[in-house]
């Protein structure tokens, strides 16, 4: 039942990424978001009011007084949470409804693939801190410095390689900036042009096979993080040419993690700042 202390308890500021359900991956095996959608609004009768967007090659399963399970990030005590909501209303967008999906989906030129639908819902539970590791992706040029290794070098690399540890965070960096990771260690360079806490993507002039391991250090904050990743797939761009590749973090310590999706949660608020500021 609807309960209006629920409503007030929930923190989402205008233009934040929420994510809906729960559904399996097929290709890693882990429990992913469903569906991604954007806070927008309260109306008058005191629904909250989401953006969400489905691939067209996908439909929406939910409909009106469905119960999802929803996680967010209150932004400022940087928790997860997650509530039931219920489904008061749900249409297909107007051209009036339109919403930005930057960061809501992975795939490039992603709003001429999806259809956009408005939700309006209320909370039926309250929000609980959600302790499992789910993640928000970001459309975010990040730096990453990789290269390949074999699969038994993926699964030998000593775990104090892969430690957070400050002063070599900030040499590799150094290394990073000065070209040394590239001239002398054998790095290759890369910009994302998505990243969550769990993996990324990027474009490549070239294909990168599936299954291909890569050992990365990740440009944060002036500090090289050192993580393992595995390719998870490669998909041509019949449009601009080259190679959309999707990569999945294989090993990453939880220091590194936590790091990265800190920032991760910096970005998403000046986002939300500049969405909002567009708005007006």
């Amino acid at each position: 039942m609807f309960n209006n202390d629920n409503n007030s308890l929930v923190k989402l500021k205008p233009e934040q990424i929420v994510s809906f359900g729960e559904v399996k991956n097929p290709e890693t095996n882990q429990i992913e978001p469903e569906y991604y959608a954007r806070y927008l609004y309260r109306d008058i009768k005191d629904n909250m009011i989401f953006g969400l967007c489905v691939f067209k090659t996908k439909e929406l399963t939910y409909r009106t007084n469905d119960e999802p399970e929803i996680s967010y990030v209150d932004m400022e005590r940087k928790e997860k949470y997650k509530l039931r909501m219920r489904i008061t209303d749900l249409w297909r967008a107007l051209p009036k409804d339109d919403f930005p999906v930057n960061g809501m989906l992975s795939e490039p030129d992603d709003e001429l693939d999806v259809d956009k639908y408005l939700l309006a819902v209320k909370p039926v539970s309250r929000p609980i801190v959600n302790n499992i590791r789910e993640f928000f992706r970001l459309p975010l040029q990040m730096e990453i410095y990789f290269k390949e290794i074999s699969d038994n070098n993926a699964d030998e690399l000593a775990e104090t390689r892969l430690k957070f540890e400050i002063a070599q965070a900030k040499m590799f960096w150094k290394e990073a900036e000065e070209g040394v990771l590239e001239e002398e260690a054998g790095y290759s360079k890369l910009i994302t042009a998505d990243i969550s806490g769990g993996g990324f993507m990027f474009t490549s002039s070239y294909l990168i096979r599936s299954g291909t391991f890569l050992e990365c250090m990740m440009i944060v904050d002036r500090e090289a993080l050192p993580v393992v990743a595995k390719i998870l797939r490669a998909k041509e761009d019949d449009i601009l040419g080259g190679y959309n590749i999707h990569v999945q973090f294989h090993k990453i310590s939880d220091p590194v993690r936590d790091r990265l999706v800190k920032y991760l949660i910096k970005q998403q608020r000046q986002l939300q700042k500049k969405f909002s500021h567009n708005r007006r």
